[in-house]
């Protein structure tokens, strides 16, 4: 499986088909995973991107429900339940943002070794991922998915 968040976040499997998150309510779970790079998401924090601070019990009910048919989507493993919250699990898994930054960093040591055909190569292949003008396009409206791009724009 393969990992995009250079764009609208997405699933998409061996065969190069986009795997459908859900509704929109699963895309924002799935990016607030993605954000996380594997580490522990928060129920709270989840909850809070999707419904504001309204932290009452049946938004536990409604995110559990809403994991789980995320979980059916993406296959089994892909999120695990961890101790107050849910991450995803990565292992043996694609992202579009890794690629980026392994492809920048490699433009910026054939650049830096006078190598500028092969740097204005990877420096093209990098652009090529983006797949709309920002990172999490159209979910990254919580600070917990905010943060990631940044990350990524230092390395450029």
């Amino acid at each position: 499986m393969r990992f995009e968040v250079l764009g609208p976040p997405r699933a998409v499997d061996a065969s190069g088909s986009v795997v459908p998150a859900g509704r929109r309510q699963h895309e924002v779970v799935l990016a607030c995973l993605l954000a996380a790079g594997g580490q522990t998401v928060a129920d709270s924090t989840l909850m809070e991107a999707l419904w504001g601070r309204d932290p009452s019990d049946s938004k536990h009910v409604a995110l559990r429900v809403l994991v789980h048919h995320l979980r059916r989507n993406l296959g089994t493993g892909s999120i695990i339940r961890a101790t107050g919250g849910y991450r995803i699990g990565l292992a043996g898994h694609q992202l579009d943002a890794d690629e980026f930054i392994a492809l920048v960093d490699g433009a910026a040591r054939d650049e830096a070794q006078g190598r500028l055909a092969e740097a204005r190569e990877r420096y093209r292949a990098a652009l090529r991922l983006w797949r709309a003008t920002d990172a999490y396009h159209g979910i990254a409206d919580t600070d917990h998915v905010r943060r990631q791009p940044t990350t990524w724009a230092s390395s450029v």
